[in-house]
């Protein structure tokens, strides 16, 4: 139980919001579990109407429950008890006078609106625990999915896909299971526990004396495997999630895997680790049967043991024959929730290793945050400013950027060129604030951009990059992704300024086509031009361009090319350029090389320097 009261701890903050509903349910479980008990007790007067020899059932009524009658002045709890004498004595009465055939009539009718309202209960509390684990999970799954926006770019870089799908989904189905069916069970069989017992030390002391020396015997195998099944549970899902993440990387790979004729090594890859995860969930199996096993074979010696003491106080007259086979039933009724709960375990070692996971994520503290009073600007007039900026990534030894000093002037374009992994993207991302610096500042119109408003800020920023994101949703859906409540005259528009109407109006579906998954459906030209009317009709103030041109051939370079033109006029714009023939417009081009600017100027004026600029230019115009 130990596990158990653990998972209890991180899951319960998470019902928080549903204090109300969780009560409710609770509520519900207690009367199940005591309409229950009732239906149970009903055996006693039942039984001993029908043994031969034995006087009609009543209940019990001492002299000092009489003297209780007789008290002229009581508490409150000596006037309930007096309440529930004066019922016990009425129905001694009725019982008196029937015959054994009306008694056995009688009480065999009464069990029927006990069995309806113990049904009654039980729906309710199934209900309200259901619904309390599903909205739950729901508020959980949609918290995870907020934070998990709120991360750096780096946090993604260093988790796999996979892990991510399997924390959203499948740790979910566990999460939800745990809350709405397990939990409602352990309150269930807990109460349950409870009212059994205090019912059979009220019928016999001495028996449940002997009991309570044999059941600590049937218990005992549970505790031996807990910490086993707790390692074990963990281990499954760490095995799952690696499954999970490689699928997710082979489907995505599929053009790759097959290219290489690597299918059989692949194949041999799944195995070896459905093979490891396959291993681990039988092992968690065998420990999370071995408990209950035990606890029935002990159960077995246990009920030898206290049907001969039981029938010893029955030849003696210290009990009666339907009060020993009530005490059975109850011992019974004890077995089957410790039982439960002993399996139960398995699930809550899960749902602990499940909230462990959540809680790593939302632990994690978002490093771009919105400040305390965050600032916007009724027009952007002066642009970017790069300042001494320094820049390191956090698993990184050494600095991306050093140094930098860059002006991005409003309304005009700067294009940054350079060796791959010289720093571009870096700055890229700097400027639509994925990242902060290390040292320095980058600003807007003199404002720090760790001081503007990272909605607002956002909001003034469209960005198209070499590697086009597209939704598996229609086109249009995926050029009004940026401004949802567009009209379809303003996404007509934006098409048309991208180059992008007329090939969207011979599809089969026109704006109404379905692309497919990253728009597979599509060409990389077509591509590049949703994905430029998105940007277009979101008509942001600050635009960033990656190499959206590099991959693609003559004829679709052109007609992007046209739509990104049209696109840059009085825009402040950042852009990055493989080929150089595409930014020789640009109002001022940089150079970043090793980290650092190099040097910058227009096209003209760095021909005429003879340096990194005019190399990069020869190089590709004289292999062009």
């Amino acid at each position: 139980m130990k596990y158990t009261y653990k998972s209890l701890r991180r899951i319960l903050p998470f019902l928080k919001p549903y204090r109300a509903l969780f009560f409710w349910g609770v509520f519900f479980t207690f009367l199940f579990t005591l309409f229950n008990g009732f239906t149970f007790t009903a055996v006693i007067p039942i039984i001993d109407t029908l043994t031969p020899g034995q006087s009609k059932f009543q209940f019990t009524v001492s002299d000092a429950d009489h003297a209780l009658l007789q008290k002229p002045e009581k508490t409150l709890g000596e006037s309930w008890k007096s309440l529930s004498v004066q019922t016990q004595i009425q129905i001694n009465k009725s019982l008196q006078s029937w015959s054994k055939q009306e008694q056995l009539l009688y009480l065999s009718l009464a069990i029927i609106p006990l069995f309806i309202l113990r049904s009654l209960f039980s729906v309710l509390s199934i209900y309200a625990m259901r619904r309390l684990g599903l909205y739950a999970v729901r508020d959980i799954q949609t918290k995870l999915f907020s934070h998990l926006q709120k991360l750096s770019l780096e946090f993604y870089y260093g988790e796999r896909t996979g892990h991510l799908m399997q924390r959203m989904t499948a740790d979910m189905t566990h999460l939800n299971e745990v809350i709405s069916q397990q939990l409602e069970l352990l309150l269930r069989h807990g109460l349950t526990v409870i009212i059994f017992l205090g019912a059979i030390l009220y019928i016999s002391w001495e028996m449940s004396l002997f009991a309570f020396i044999v059941l600590p015997i049937m218990i005992a195998p549970i505790a031996a495997f807990t910490g086993k099944l707790h390692r074990a549970s963990r281990t499954v899902l760490s095995k799952v999630s690696d499954l999970s993440a490689y699928l997710q990387e082979a489907f995505a790979g599929v053009r790759v895997i097959r290219s290489f004729g690597q299918e059989k090594f692949e194949n041999q890859r799944l195995f070896l680790l459905a093979d490891k995860a396959a291993r681990v969930e039988l092992k968690k199996h065998l420990y999370a049967a071995l408990g209950p096993s035990l606890v029935e074979a002990f159960s077995a010696i246990a009920s030898a043991s206290l049907f001969y003491f039981g029938g010893l106080m029955i030849i003696n007259q210290q009990l009666s024959t339907g009060e020993f086979i009530f005490f059975l039933l109850a011992l019974l009724s004890l077995l089957t929730p410790i039982q439960q709960m002993s399996r139960m375990s398995a699930k809550f070692h899960q749902a602990d290793a499940v909230a462990e996971r959540i809680y790593d994520i939302l632990d994690r503290v978002p490093k771009i945050q919105n400040p305390k009073e965050p600032h916007s600007l009724a027009q952007i007039t002066q642009g970017l400013q790069f300042s001494d900026v320094t820049f390191r990534y956090e698993k990184s030894e050494q600095d991306v950027l050093r140094g930098i000093h860059l002006a991005i002037p409003a309304g005009k374009t700067v294009a940054l060129v350079g060796a791959s992994g010289g720093g571009k993207s870096t700055i890229m991302d700097m400027t639509a604030r994925f990242y902060d610096p290390l040292q320095g500042k980058i600003t807007l119109d003199g404002i720090d951009l760790r001081d503007l408003d990272l909605e607002w800020y956002r909001s003034k920023i469209a960005i198209v990059t070499q590697d086009i994101f597209l939704f598996s949703d229609t086109i249009r859906f995926n050029i009004a992704y940026g401004k949802n409540d567009a009209s379809n005259e303003e996404i007509y528009q934006a098409a048309r300024a991208a180059n992008a109407h007329d090939f969207i109006l011979n599809l089969p579906e026109g704006y109404s086509t379905v692309i497919g998954e990253r728009g597979v459906t599509l060409s990389g030209g077509q591509r590049q031009r949703i994905a430029i009317a998105r940007a277009i009709l979101c008509n942001p103030e600050i635009l960033l361009l990656d190499e959206a041109t590099s991959a693609l051939d003559t004829e679709a370079e052109k007609l992007v090319q046209e739509a990104i033109n049209h696109m840059l006029k009085g825009r402040t714009s950042l852009v990055i350029a493989h080929r150089l023939s595409t930014i020789q417009g640009a109002d001022k081009i940089v150079v970043i090389e090793n980290g650092q600017i190099t040097e910058q100027g227009t096209h003209a004026e760095l021909l005429a320097n003879q340096s990194s600029y005019k190399r990069l230019h020869t190089m590709q115009f004289e292999n062009s």
